[in-house]
Protein backbone atom coordinates (compact mmCIF):
# COMPACT_ATOMS: atom_id res chain seq x y z
CA UNK A 1 0.00 0.00 0.00
CA UNK A 2 0.88 3.25 -1.26
CA UNK A 3 2.32 6.07 1.66
CA UNK A 4 0.60 9.39 2.20
CA UNK A 5 2.47 12.75 1.45
CA UNK A 6 0.77 15.99 1.86
CA UNK A 7 2.27 18.90 0.82
CA UNK A 8 1.96 22.30 2.49
CA UNK A 9 2.90 25.85 0.08
CA UNK A 10 1.58 29.08 -1.25
CA UNK A 11 0.22 27.36 -4.22
CA UNK A 12 -3.07 27.92 -6.37
CA UNK A 13 -2.55 32.00 -6.19
CA UNK A 14 -0.55 31.51 -8.69
CA UNK A 15 2.73 32.80 -8.21
CA UNK A 16 4.84 31.05 -11.03
CA UNK A 17 8.22 30.67 -8.16
CA UNK A 18 5.86 28.58 -5.97
CA UNK A 19 4.56 26.81 -8.79
CA UNK A 20 7.85 25.76 -10.38
CA UNK A 21 8.99 24.69 -6.66
CA UNK A 22 6.09 21.92 -6.30
CA UNK A 23 6.69 20.52 -9.74
CA UNK A 24 9.83 20.16 -8.81
CA UNK A 25 9.20 18.24 -5.95
CA UNK A 26 6.73 15.98 -7.34
CA UNK A 27 9.65 15.39 -9.83
CA UNK A 28 11.39 13.64 -7.38
CA UNK A 29 8.78 11.44 -5.92
CA UNK A 30 7.70 7.86 -6.82
CA UNK A 31 4.09 7.98 -7.54
CA UNK A 32 4.45 4.19 -7.42
CA UNK A 33 5.13 3.71 -3.81
CA UNK A 34 3.53 7.08 -2.62
CA UNK A 35 -0.01 8.92 -2.82
CA UNK A 36 0.72 12.78 -2.89
CA UNK A 37 -2.05 15.41 -2.16
CA UNK A 38 -1.39 19.34 -2.39
CA UNK A 39 -3.30 21.85 -0.07
CA UNK A 40 -3.51 24.67 -2.37
CA UNK A 41 -5.81 28.06 -2.33
CA UNK A 42 -7.10 26.72 -5.78
CA UNK A 43 -7.24 22.68 -5.66
CA UNK A 44 -8.87 22.61 -9.40
CA UNK A 45 -6.07 24.78 -11.03
CA UNK A 46 -3.11 22.70 -9.25
CA UNK A 47 -4.59 20.04 -9.86
CA UNK A 48 -4.58 20.61 -13.41
CA UNK A 49 -1.26 22.31 -13.57
CA UNK A 50 0.29 19.22 -11.72
CA UNK A 51 -2.05 16.38 -12.20
CA UNK A 52 -2.43 15.46 -8.56
CA UNK A 53 -5.18 15.77 -5.91
CA UNK A 54 -5.32 19.16 -4.52
CA UNK A 55 -7.72 20.23 -0.93
CA UNK A 56 -8.12 23.38 0.48
CA UNK A 57 -6.09 25.20 3.20
CA UNK A 58 -7.40 24.60 7.06
CA UNK A 59 -9.62 27.70 7.90
CA UNK A 60 -7.79 30.90 8.81
CA UNK A 61 -10.77 33.14 9.70
CA UNK A 62 -14.72 33.43 9.62
CA UNK A 63 -15.00 33.33 5.59
CA UNK A 64 -13.21 30.24 5.41
CA UNK A 65 -14.34 28.18 7.63
CA UNK A 66 -18.00 28.18 6.49
CA UNK A 67 -17.07 27.21 2.83
CA UNK A 68 -16.15 23.96 4.83
CA UNK A 69 -13.98 22.89 2.36
CA UNK A 70 -11.36 22.52 5.32
CA UNK A 71 -13.19 19.29 6.49
CA UNK A 72 -11.43 17.14 3.57
CA UNK A 73 -8.31 18.83 4.31
CA UNK A 74 -8.32 17.64 8.31
CA UNK A 75 -9.05 13.96 6.99
CA UNK A 76 -6.25 14.20 4.45
CA UNK A 77 -3.93 15.25 7.53
CA UNK A 78 -5.02 12.39 10.04
CA UNK A 79 -3.97 9.65 6.67
CA UNK A 80 -0.59 11.31 5.82
CA UNK A 81 2.90 9.42 6.96
CA UNK A 82 4.57 12.71 5.73
CA UNK A 83 3.79 16.46 5.69
CA UNK A 84 6.32 18.63 3.71
CA UNK A 85 6.21 22.54 4.25
CA UNK A 86 7.65 23.06 0.31
CA UNK A 87 9.27 26.99 0.41
CA UNK A 88 9.91 29.41 -0.38
CA UNK A 89 9.68 32.23 2.31
CA UNK A 90 6.67 31.29 4.58
CA UNK A 91 7.39 31.60 8.02
CA UNK A 92 8.18 35.56 7.76
CA UNK A 93 7.64 39.01 8.62
CA UNK A 94 6.42 40.21 5.66
CA UNK A 95 3.35 39.99 4.87
CA UNK A 96 2.27 40.93 8.43
CA UNK A 97 -0.29 37.81 8.38
CA UNK A 98 2.34 35.50 7.31
CA UNK A 99 3.61 34.53 10.38
CA UNK A 100 0.61 33.62 11.93
CA UNK A 101 -0.72 32.10 8.84
CA UNK A 102 1.90 28.87 8.52
CA UNK A 103 2.23 28.58 12.54
CA UNK A 104 -1.77 28.16 12.34
CA UNK A 105 -1.35 25.45 9.77
CA UNK A 106 1.39 24.17 11.43
CA UNK A 107 -0.81 24.03 14.55
CA UNK A 108 -3.42 22.41 12.28
CA UNK A 109 -1.10 19.56 11.53
CA UNK A 110 0.57 19.19 15.00
CA UNK A 111 -3.41 18.73 16.56
CA UNK A 112 -4.93 16.51 13.89
CA UNK A 113 -1.68 14.26 13.23
CA UNK A 114 0.48 12.98 16.41
CA UNK A 115 2.41 10.78 14.26
CA UNK A 116 3.14 12.24 11.09
CA UNK A 117 6.56 13.22 10.00
CA UNK A 118 6.95 17.03 8.86
CA UNK A 119 9.51 18.31 6.81
CA UNK A 120 10.54 21.75 5.45
CA UNK A 121 11.30 22.03 1.92
CA UNK A 122 13.89 24.47 0.08
CA UNK A 123 12.61 26.80 2.66
CA UNK A 124 13.76 30.39 3.37
CA UNK A 125 13.41 31.90 7.15
CA UNK A 126 13.82 35.69 7.39
CA UNK A 127 14.99 37.36 10.57
CA UNK A 128 12.05 38.15 12.65
CA UNK A 129 11.27 41.76 14.59
CA UNK A 130 12.40 41.39 18.52
CA UNK A 131 8.74 40.44 19.64
CA UNK A 132 8.43 37.24 17.40
CA UNK A 133 8.69 34.13 17.52
CA UNK A 134 7.19 34.11 20.47
CA UNK A 135 7.95 30.82 23.13
CA UNK A 136 4.49 28.68 21.93
CA UNK A 137 5.66 29.57 17.85
CA UNK A 138 9.22 28.14 18.64
CA UNK A 139 7.67 24.75 20.50
CA UNK A 140 5.46 24.22 17.14
CA UNK A 141 8.17 24.53 15.36
CA UNK A 142 11.03 22.77 16.83
CA UNK A 143 8.25 19.58 16.14
CA UNK A 144 9.21 19.63 12.56
CA UNK A 145 11.97 16.71 12.33
CA UNK A 146 13.95 18.13 9.31
CA UNK A 147 14.87 21.49 7.89
CA UNK A 148 16.24 22.07 4.50
CA UNK A 149 16.95 25.84 3.56
CA UNK A 150 17.97 27.50 1.14
CA UNK A 151 20.60 30.07 2.38
CA UNK A 152 23.36 30.22 5.21
CA UNK A 153 21.05 33.38 6.52
CA UNK A 154 17.54 31.01 7.22
CA UNK A 155 19.68 28.53 8.50
CA UNK A 156 21.13 30.84 11.35
CA UNK A 157 18.00 32.52 11.64
CA UNK A 158 16.63 28.71 12.51
CA UNK A 159 19.07 28.03 15.33
CA UNK A 160 19.43 31.49 17.13
CA UNK A 161 15.54 32.90 17.09
CA UNK A 162 13.60 29.32 16.72
CA UNK A 163 16.26 27.65 18.54
CA UNK A 164 16.40 24.50 16.13
CA UNK A 165 18.92 22.24 16.90
CA UNK A 166 21.98 22.66 14.37
CA UNK A 167 21.70 18.77 13.25
CA UNK A 168 18.23 19.20 12.55
CA UNK A 169 19.37 21.77 9.58
CA UNK A 170 20.50 21.08 6.18
CA UNK A 171 21.29 24.27 3.75
CA UNK A 172 20.34 23.01 0.56
CA UNK A 173 18.88 24.68 -2.24
CA UNK A 174 15.94 25.98 -4.12
CA UNK A 175 13.22 22.98 -4.81
CA UNK A 176 13.05 24.30 -8.70
CA UNK A 177 16.38 23.69 -9.23
CA UNK A 178 14.64 19.99 -9.44
CA UNK A 179 13.27 21.07 -12.87
CA UNK A 180 16.56 20.28 -14.74
CA UNK A 181 15.90 16.52 -14.27
CA UNK A 182 12.36 17.75 -16.02
CA UNK A 183 13.31 19.78 -18.91
CA UNK A 184 15.88 17.34 -20.13
CA UNK A 185 13.04 14.37 -20.59
CA UNK A 186 10.81 17.09 -23.19
CA UNK A 187 12.44 17.89 -25.78
CA UNK A 188 9.79 20.21 -27.09
CA UNK A 189 10.18 23.22 -24.82
CA UNK A 190 12.20 25.08 -27.98
CA UNK A 191 11.11 26.09 -31.12
CA UNK A 192 13.26 28.05 -33.40
CA UNK A 193 15.76 30.57 -31.45
CA UNK A 194 14.89 34.20 -31.95
CA UNK A 195 16.88 37.46 -30.69
CA UNK A 196 14.83 37.99 -27.02
CA UNK A 197 15.10 39.30 -23.92
CA UNK A 198 12.80 38.60 -20.99
CA UNK A 199 12.27 40.94 -18.59
CA UNK A 200 10.80 39.95 -14.95
CA UNK A 201 10.10 42.49 -12.28
CA UNK A 202 8.64 42.48 -9.23
CA UNK A 203 6.41 45.76 -9.26
CA UNK A 204 7.89 47.71 -6.44
CA UNK A 205 11.07 46.37 -6.67
CA UNK A 206 12.62 49.29 -8.04
CA UNK A 207 11.55 53.08 -8.27
CA UNK A 208 10.98 54.67 -11.01
CA UNK A 209 14.77 56.28 -11.73
CA UNK A 210 15.71 52.99 -11.13
CA UNK A 211 13.73 51.23 -13.84
CA UNK A 212 14.71 53.82 -16.74
CA UNK A 213 18.61 53.20 -15.92
CA UNK A 214 17.93 49.26 -15.85
CA UNK A 215 15.56 49.53 -19.51
CA UNK A 216 17.86 52.67 -21.06
CA UNK A 217 20.56 50.66 -20.66
CA UNK A 218 19.08 47.22 -21.85
CA UNK A 219 17.61 49.05 -25.01
CA UNK A 220 20.94 50.18 -25.81
CA UNK A 221 22.47 47.47 -25.16
CA UNK A 222 19.79 44.71 -27.14
CA UNK A 223 18.83 46.73 -29.87
CA UNK A 224 18.06 44.43 -31.96
CA UNK A 225 16.32 42.11 -29.84
CA UNK A 226 12.66 41.62 -28.95
CA UNK A 227 11.98 42.27 -25.32
CA UNK A 228 9.02 39.83 -23.47
CA UNK A 229 8.04 41.08 -19.93
CA UNK A 230 7.57 37.71 -18.03
CA UNK A 231 4.76 38.18 -15.43
CA UNK A 232 5.76 35.70 -12.56
CA UNK A 233 2.50 36.70 -10.34
CA UNK A 234 -0.42 39.00 -11.62
CA UNK A 235 -2.78 38.54 -8.67
CA UNK A 236 -1.82 40.64 -5.74
CA UNK A 237 2.21 41.99 -6.99
CA UNK A 238 0.52 43.39 -10.59
CA UNK A 239 4.22 42.84 -11.91
CA UNK A 240 2.29 43.86 -15.53
CA UNK A 241 2.47 47.46 -14.89
CA UNK A 242 6.30 47.50 -14.97
CA UNK A 243 5.80 46.26 -18.82
CA UNK A 244 3.16 48.97 -19.36
CA UNK A 245 5.11 51.70 -18.49
CA UNK A 246 7.95 50.78 -20.79
CA UNK A 247 5.34 49.66 -23.32
CA UNK A 248 6.57 45.51 -23.58
CA UNK A 249 5.51 42.71 -24.82
CA UNK A 250 3.45 41.08 -21.93
CA UNK A 251 3.53 37.08 -21.09
CA UNK A 252 1.30 35.75 -19.22
CA UNK A 253 2.08 32.25 -18.62
CA UNK A 254 -0.85 29.12 -18.57
CA UNK A 255 1.77 26.55 -16.84
CA UNK A 256 5.06 26.02 -15.73
CA UNK A 257 5.86 24.74 -19.33
CA UNK A 258 5.00 27.48 -20.86
CA UNK A 259 7.44 29.48 -18.89
CA UNK A 260 10.39 27.38 -19.24
CA UNK A 261 9.41 27.08 -23.47
CA UNK A 262 9.69 31.38 -23.32
CA UNK A 263 12.85 31.28 -21.28
CA UNK A 264 14.18 28.37 -23.53
CA UNK A 265 13.79 30.52 -26.27
CA UNK A 266 15.43 33.99 -25.06
CA UNK A 267 19.10 35.04 -25.42
CA UNK A 268 19.31 36.29 -21.68
CA UNK A 269 16.99 37.02 -18.71
CA UNK A 270 16.96 39.87 -16.50
CA UNK A 271 15.14 39.75 -13.52
CA UNK A 272 14.73 40.88 -9.38
CA UNK A 273 12.20 37.58 -9.03
CA UNK A 274 14.26 35.08 -7.96
CA UNK A 275 12.25 32.48 -9.81
CA UNK A 276 12.86 33.70 -13.05
CA UNK A 277 16.81 33.82 -12.74
CA UNK A 278 16.59 30.05 -11.31
CA UNK A 279 14.49 28.36 -14.56
CA UNK A 280 16.75 30.60 -16.73
CA UNK A 281 19.13 28.59 -15.06
CA UNK A 282 17.66 25.25 -15.66
CA UNK A 283 17.23 26.18 -18.76
CA UNK A 284 20.56 26.74 -19.46
CA UNK A 285 20.44 30.42 -20.33
CA UNK A 286 22.03 32.86 -19.11
CA UNK A 287 20.43 35.70 -16.69
CA UNK A 288 21.43 38.50 -14.32
CA UNK A 289 19.10 38.64 -11.53
CA UNK A 290 18.40 42.80 -9.85
CA UNK A 291 19.25 41.66 -6.24
CA UNK A 292 16.44 43.88 -4.71
CA UNK A 293 16.33 41.17 -1.79
CA UNK A 294 18.52 39.29 0.43
CA UNK A 295 17.30 36.13 -1.06
CA UNK A 296 18.15 36.95 -4.42
CA UNK A 297 21.80 38.46 -3.53
CA UNK A 298 22.20 34.66 -1.01
CA UNK A 299 21.81 32.57 -3.89
CA UNK A 300 23.39 34.29 -7.01
CA UNK A 301 26.44 35.98 -5.21
CA UNK A 302 27.98 38.71 -7.09
CA UNK A 303 28.56 36.53 -10.04
CA UNK A 304 25.30 36.42 -11.28
CA UNK A 305 23.71 39.35 -10.25
CA UNK A 306 23.94 43.18 -9.26
CA UNK A 307 23.09 45.40 -6.68
CA UNK A 308 20.05 47.48 -6.05
CA UNK A 309 21.86 49.79 -3.98
CA UNK A 310 24.46 50.59 -6.88
CA UNK A 311 21.75 51.30 -9.65
CA UNK A 312 22.44 54.82 -8.88
CA UNK A 313 26.13 54.79 -9.24
CA UNK A 314 27.47 56.87 -11.76
CA UNK A 315 29.75 54.00 -12.66
CA UNK A 316 26.77 51.43 -12.74
CA UNK A 317 26.61 50.91 -16.25
CA UNK A 318 29.89 50.26 -16.79
CA UNK A 319 29.51 47.24 -13.90
CA UNK A 320 25.78 46.15 -15.20
CA UNK A 321 26.93 45.55 -18.97
CA UNK A 322 30.24 43.80 -18.05
CA UNK A 323 28.11 41.70 -15.88
CA UNK A 324 26.18 40.85 -18.53
CA UNK A 325 28.62 40.13 -21.34
CA UNK A 326 30.57 37.84 -18.61
CA UNK A 327 27.52 35.57 -17.70
CA UNK A 328 26.29 35.39 -21.21
CA UNK A 329 30.49 34.02 -22.52
CA UNK A 330 31.03 32.03 -18.93
CA UNK A 331 28.58 29.01 -20.03
CA UNK A 332 30.76 26.70 -17.89
CA UNK A 333 30.50 29.11 -14.72
CA UNK A 334 26.52 29.02 -15.21
CA UNK A 335 26.17 24.93 -15.80
CA UNK A 336 28.99 24.85 -12.34
CA UNK A 337 26.40 26.72 -10.90
CA UNK A 338 23.35 24.70 -11.69
CA UNK A 339 25.51 21.47 -10.95
CA UNK A 340 26.10 22.87 -7.52
CA UNK A 341 22.14 23.42 -6.94
CA UNK A 342 21.42 20.01 -7.57
CA UNK A 343 23.91 18.70 -5.66
CA UNK A 344 22.80 20.97 -2.33
CA UNK A 345 18.92 18.97 -3.10
CA UNK A 346 19.99 15.94 -3.56
CA UNK A 347 20.02 14.55 -0.20
CA UNK A 348 16.27 15.57 0.79
CA UNK A 349 14.37 13.28 -0.46
CA UNK A 350 16.51 9.84 0.29
CA UNK A 351 16.97 11.31 3.84
CA UNK A 352 13.18 11.33 4.33
CA UNK A 353 11.50 9.18 2.24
Amino acid sequence: MRKKILIFGHYGIPNWGDEAILKGMLSQIDISKYSITIVSHNPSFTQKEHGVKSVSPPPFGIKSFFKFSWIETIQEIKKSDYIIFGGGGLWQARPKKALYLWDWYLRCVLFFSSTTKIFCLGTSFATLPQKFPTDEMKKRLQKIKYFSVRDNSSAKTLKEQWGIMPSKIQISSDAAFFLDNFLQKDKNLTDEKKKKIIISMREGDLNREEEKIIMKILQKKFKNHQFQFLVMQSFQANDEKFAERYCLEKIFPNSIDEILAFISNADCVISSRLHANILASVCSIPFCAISCRQKTKNLFGEKFSVQKKNIGNKNFKKIFLEKIEKIMADEKGRKEFLELQKDKLKIFFPKIL
